[in-house]
């Protein structure tokens, strides 16, 4: 048996712009900086559109994407480990342990991009 799962990390404008501001001036983070790093609040309009398309065109009922706000970056990392590990079969598995906030991991509808769950 063969399980997809595609992620989504979902950004805010305002917290990855703040985020490659932090690069500039954090030296733990300054080995990150990129030259696409400009161009990512410059066309965001762009990309956003792009990223729109291919939830569209590759969501399936096999492989959905899921989306993952990650302004909270710690919340997310958390919500899409349970979300994974709820999904497959081990032994031990601990149902409690893997609840997952479905406001943090949620699948991919026209509906979420249309209300805004998902960042413009």
């Amino acid at each position: 048996k063969m399980i997809f799962f595609k992620y989504y990390l979902d950004i805010s404008r305002e917290e990855q712009k703040r985020r490659l501001e932090a690069r500039h001036t954090d030296p733990l983070k300054q080995w990150k900086i990129s030259s696409l790093d400009e161009k990512a609040q410059e066309k965001w309009e762009a990309y956003s559109k792009a990223r729109d398309e291919m939830f569209v065109k590759t969501d399936f009922v096999y492989a959905p994407w899921h989306v993952v706000p990650t302004d909270e970056k710690k919340e997310a990392r958390i919500n899409v480990m349970q979300h994974f590990l709820s999904a497959v079969e081990y032994e031990g598995k601990d149902e409690n342990k893997l609840l997952y906030d479905n406001d943090i991991v949620f699948p991919f509808s026209r509906e979420a991009l249309e209300k805004g769950k998902i960042f413009p």
